[in-house]
């Protein structure tokens, strides 16, 4: 069981980096990722959005959600389901820093979108890069999930 007194996170009611009063890891799981995938549709929006070269929208779009990945990232590592199982299951150590590895990928890319789009690309030049950005976001999330069901099933 984690102590849900020391765990903070994207997800809550109260505003940014809430105590959550979560009971499972699997329960955190799942309300953390809810949380990302509203602010995730937030980007898709913006990336759809008229006109299509205009980048304000844009811009605060992949910030935000940069922002929330990199609280959630930590969190998961340092708090979180990662955190939890390197100690509970270290057999699955290997998997965790690949996922470990995808976090540090996902951010710098986000973070290097955002500082052309600063510096006058327009979003048409980058809405590639964020539609990988996002499928891979997407395609990262299945791989936790299949660690966690690794780590039931192993029990």
């Amino acid at each position: 069981m984690i102590d849900s007194r020391r765990i903070e996170s994207v997800a809550g009611s109260s505003g940014l980096r809430p105590t959550f009063d979560a009971r499972t890891p699997y329960e955190v799981f799942e309300r953390e990722h809810r949380i990302l995938r509203e602010g995730v549709a937030g980007l898709r929006s913006a990336l759809r959005s008229e006109p299509p070269g205009s980048s304000a929208r844009l811009v605060e779009s992949v910030d935000t959600v940069r922002g929330q990945l990199a609280l959630h990232f930590a969190f998961e590592e340092d708090s979180g389901f990662m955190h939890y199982l390197r100690f509970a299951r270290p057999a699955l150590v290997p998997g965790i820093e690949r996922l470990q590895s995808a976090h540090r990928e996902i951010l710098a890319v986000l973070t290097r979108v955002s500082t052309e789009l600063n510096n006058g690309l327009s979003g048409i030049d980058v809405r590639a890069t964020i539609a990988a950005v996002l499928e891979h976001l997407a395609n990262h999330e299945l791989d936790e999930r299949e660690l966690l069901r690794s780590a039931l099933l192993s029990g």
